[in-house]
């Protein structure tokens, strides 16, 4: 009996490390670039590399999960993190495809109690990031939360609507907003009455075969062969996962092979036809003609002459990249767990191996001229009259979060809600920065009084905090 248990744990090893081996594919100057970069006993990635609809690299690198050190497999599922929104426009251009819905809509016609801004917010500024809306990720960032603070998507959508102005006028600027592809999963649901990932499932998954691809809307959903995402502590890596249900600006959990099936799809157009190929791969264009460099969900550029589909993610643990280069009918795939890897740098050092004979010789760098950004500005002590002004407690509406202003030792504190401590820096007396990213504007009042401020990040400005007595 021992014995039979025996051969069949050994027969049980040696299946899976087979299978393991007769699914991989190598080129060895990627697998020797790979190997230099990660260690068996470290989270790591998935590379795989198509030509002409075929894998002519697919391997793993690290582990799956330190805790039980489970290595990475090329069956090995990963959130794909922004990488997922190219999946949430290719569901919104099937939807008009089908006539439920018109990308020229005005999006109040999908959302309950959205706000008016003065100009008409519609479907197609959302696809391309030109919407003015600000990012949440921003907004969030603003209050200290991380990547495992849980939100619902309820939640989400009551920030999104407190918002008293948009970045700018819809359609005038290119702005990367993952609140647009928040809004595009809930105007799915309103159009069809299913969730973005039960509409995917039917008209783009299955139809695929995309067997192991999910939009994650259910955080506690048990995942088979799921890698987990790492982050470095203190001292280590740690466990980096999300526990929130939010999908449209990220979400997908998917695989190598489910990915080739969807680059198939660009070619062979079984899925949406031509007309859906030709929305996927044309960019916006601004309200002065000018066009920006975002199509459905991807990037459109070039790289060294060749014309390249691409959008990486990194959100949670997990970082990702797919770049497709049409003319070469060639991708590369990247799928990560680690801190480690840059996706965008390796997919870049992949190209240059294995479209050698294709790329365009590289043109001269120029030199990077000084940023005017306010951080890179001198920093100076913190007046003390100015100190005194501006302590005190704060409130913004539009966060529904708290900023705490206080003295210490001598020097300028600035607490956001439970979670974050500061110590402010002075650029002037109409400007501070809270930390490298957030900058805060004092409102000042007659006799010296601060009564409240403005903090900007990013291309989110003007987001009001007032003194709360």
């Amino acid at each position: 009996m021992k014995l039979s248990i025996v051969f069949v744990f050994f027969f049980t090893l040696f299946g899976v490390n087979l299978y393991s081996q007769e699914n991989e594919v190598v080129i060895p100057e990627i697998d020797s670039l790979l190997q230099k970069q990660i260690k068996e006993s470290s989270p790591g990635c998935v590379v795989g590399v198509i030509k002409d609809g075929d894998f002519i690299h697919k391997k793993a690198y690290g582990l799956a999960n330190l805790d039980y050190d489970i290595p990475l497999t090329t069956s090995s599922v990963f959130r794909i993190a922004s990488t997922s929104k190219q999946f949430t426009a290719a569901n919104i251009f099937l939807l008009e495809e089908q006539g439920k819905i018109n990308l020229n809509d005005d999006i109040r016609k999908y959302l309950d109690g959205f706000p008016f801004y003065g100009d008409t917010i519609r479907v197609k500024h959302l696809i391309h990031h030109t919407s003015g809306l600000r990012d949440y990720t921003s907004l969030m960032y603003l209050c200290g939360l991380e990547d495992d603070y849980q939100y619902t998507s309820k939640d989400l959508y009551q920030l999104t609507i407190r918002q008293k102005e948009l970045d700018f006028k819809p359609g005038t600027q290119f702005s990367y907003s993952n609140t647009g592809y928040f809004l595009l999963s809930k105007i799915v649901e309103s159009v069809t009455g299913a969730t973005l990932n039960e509409y995917a499932q039917t008209n783009l998954f299955t139809p695929l075969g995309m067997e192991n691809t999910h939009f994650h809307d259910n955080y506690k959903m048990i995942v088979k062969n799921r890698a987990y995402g790492y982050s470095y502590g203190k001292h280590s890596y740690e466990i980096a996962m999300s526990n929130n249900d939010i999908v449209g600006d990220g979400g997908i959990f998917t695989t190598l092979e489910d990915l080739r099936l969807w680059d198939a799809n660009f070619y062979s157009h079984k899925v949406g036809g031509i007309d859906w190929y030709e929305k996927m791969t044309t960019t916006g264009k601004l309200n002065n003609g000018s066009t920006i460099p975002y199509a459905g969900g991807l990037f459109i550029r070039e790289y060294r002459g060749l014309k390249k589909l691409n959008h990486a993610g990194w959100y949670a643990g997990f970082k990702s990249s797919i770049a497709q280069y049409p003319e070469a009918k060639t991708s590369i795939i990247i799928l990560a767990n680690s801190p480690d890897i840059k996706p965008p740098i390796l997919t870049n050092q992949i190209a240059e191996i294995v479209l050698k004979d294709k790329l365009a010789p590289r043109a001269s760098s120029k030199k990077r001229r000084f940023s005017n950004n306010p951080k890179n500005k001198t920093q100076s002590e913190i007046p003390k009259d100015i100190m005194k002004a501006l302590a005190g407690e704060y409130f913004s509406f539009e966060l529904n979060f708290r900023y705490q202003i206080f003295i210490k030792e001598g020097k300028l504190f600035c607490k956001r809600g439970n979670h974050k401590l500061e110590q402010l820096r002075f650029i002037d007396k109409d400007l501070l920065m809270v930390d490298e990213y957030i900058t805060l504007f004092p409102k000042w009042e007659k006799g010296n009084q601060i009564s409240a401020f403005t903090l900007s990040v990013g291309d989110s400005k003007n987001i009001l905090f007032e003194r709360v007595d």
